[in-house]
C-alpha cells in the first residue's frame, strides 16, 4: 500500500498510527505481540493505537483458529467508508465532483457563493495576461436577477484597480441590457478595459458564461447555479479557437463610449 504524507494528513493519522497501517498493510493478519516486534513499539502502545484504528475503521479484528489477530478493514469497506466521508464533504461544500490527474483537472461547484469565487478568479490574472470570454445571450440577465448589485460594483472596481483586460463576445440583446441599468449601475461598468464583440444572438442562444485565461476555463450556468473548472492548456486554446469564430461573425465595438453615452442620455431624462 502506497500513502504519501498528504494522505497521512487527511486520514488523520499520527506517525505511530501510519507505522501500524502500513504494517498491517503487508500481512493478511497479524498479533498486537508480533506486530510490536516489528514495528519496534511496546506491545500496550501498539494495541492502544490498533483500538484507535479500529475506532475509526481503519482496522478490524480477524478469527484465526481459536483466536483473534488484527489486520486492515477489508478494501471493500474502507472505499465505503472513504466514499461516504467524501459525499458528506462535497455536500458541505456544495462539490457536484471532478478529476484530477497531471494533465488535467475538473471540478464541479454548485450555488451562488461558488459562482461568486469563480467570477473573482479573473482578479488572479497576470500583468500581462488577458481575460478571454463567451457571454451567452441569457446568462446576463439571469446574473443580474440572481447576484447582488454590490457584489459586481466591487468586482467592477477590482477589475478596474487591477487594469484586468478582457476580451470576448456578448450578444445583442446582451447590449440592449445597458439600457435598463440604472446611472449607477451604468458607471460601474464604465471605464473597464474590455474588448467587445457584438454577435447575433442566435449564435451563442444559451445560459452560459465562458471564461478562460492561462491554462485556466470556467463554465459557469446562471439557472442551475453550477460552475465546470477545466484545467487543460489544450481545451483552453480550443476554445480560444472559437472565440476568434466568434469575433469573426461579429461587430466590434467601443463598450465605454456605448456606456458613455447611455448615462448621458439617462441624465438629460433626470434633468428634464
Amino acid at each position: 500500500m502506497s500513502l504519501s504524507g498528504t494522505d497521512i494528513k487527511i486520514l488523520g493519522l499520527s506517525k505511530k498510527e501510519a507505522t501500524i497501517f502500513f504494517e498491517l498493510g503487508t500481512c493478511v493478519h497479524i498479533t498486537a505481540t508480533d506486530l510490536a516486534k516489528k514495528i519496534k513499539i511496546p506491545r500496550t502502545t501498539t494495541l492502544f493505537l490498533l483500538h484507535k484504528l479500529q475506532e475509526r475503521g481503519l482496522a478490524e479484528k480477524i478469527p484465526v483458529k481459536n483466536h483473534k489477530e488484527w489486520g486492515l478493514t477489508s478494501r471493500e469497506e474502507l472505499i465505503k467508508k472513504l466514499r461516504k466521508t467524501i459525499r458528506a464533504f462535497e455536500a458541505s461544500h456544495n462539490i457536484l465532483g471532478g478529476i484530477a490527474d497531471n494533465e488535467i483537472g475538473i471540478e464541479v461547484y454548485q450555488g451562488k457563493n461558488n459562482i461568486k469565487q469563480a467570477y473573482r478568479q479573473i482578479l488572479q490574472v497576470g500583468v500581462n495576461d488577458r481575460i478571454y470570454a463567451i457571454q451567452g445571450n441569457k446568462s446576463a440577465a439571469l446574473s443580474l436577477e440572481k447576484l447582488e448589485k454590490e457584489y459586481f460594483f466591487d468586482l467592477h472596481k477590482q477589475t478596474k484597480d487591477k487594469k484586468v483586460i478582457i476580451e470576448g463576445v456578448i450578444s445583442e440583446s446582451t447590449l440592449r441590457l445597458f439600457q435598463k441599468l440604472n446611472i449607477n449601475e451604468l458607471h460601474s461598468h464604465l471605464d473597464r478595459l474590455i474588448i467587445a464583440y457584438i454577435i447575433p444572438d442566435e449564435y451563442i442562444n444559451f445560459d452560459m458564461d465562458i471564461i478562460f485565461f492561462g491554462n485556466l476555463l470556467f463554465l459557469i450556468n446562471m439557472e442551475k447555479e453550477i460552475v465546470l473548472f477545466i484545467k487543460n492548456e489544450a481545451i483552453v486554446s480550443a476554445f480560444k479557437g472559437m472565440l476568434l469564430l466568434a469575433q469573426s461573425a461579429g461587430r466590434k465595438i467601443d463598450l465605454n463610449s456605448h456606456i458613455k453615452k447611455l448615462i448621458e442620455e439617462k441624465s438629460k431624462t433626470i434633468n428634464l
